[in-house]
């Protein structure tokens, strides 16, 4: 699950600037060795410029894995890029 919210750039010709946060929920068990059992979250940040009905997205984020066995995590840096096309409603 990944929610977002826009501070910055309401205008067409500046880029907006979202905080995102994320929510993994535990689908599967430590136990049976898929996965940590545990839920995940991470924060970040994404912008996006437009041109005329085009936009790219731009993302990073960094992933905070729930509890691991023995100690050990494997949280990380994540990013992201992507073109969508835009159309006002």
């Amino acid at each position: 699950m990944t929610g977002d919210y826009r501070f910055l750039g309401h205008e067409e010709w500046w880029p907006e600037l979202r905080a995102t946060l994320y929510l993994k929920f535990p689908t599967a068990g430590r136990a049976k060795g898929l996965g940590t059992g545990e839920f995940d979250v991470g924060p970040g940040l994404a912008t996006g410029p437009r041109f005329n009905k085009w936009r790219l997205f731009l993302e990073g984020s960094y992933g905070m894995v729930g509890y691991v066995s023995k100690g050990l995590t494997d949280d990380s840096p994540d990013t992201g890029c992507s073109v969508g096309d835009y159309d006002d409603f």
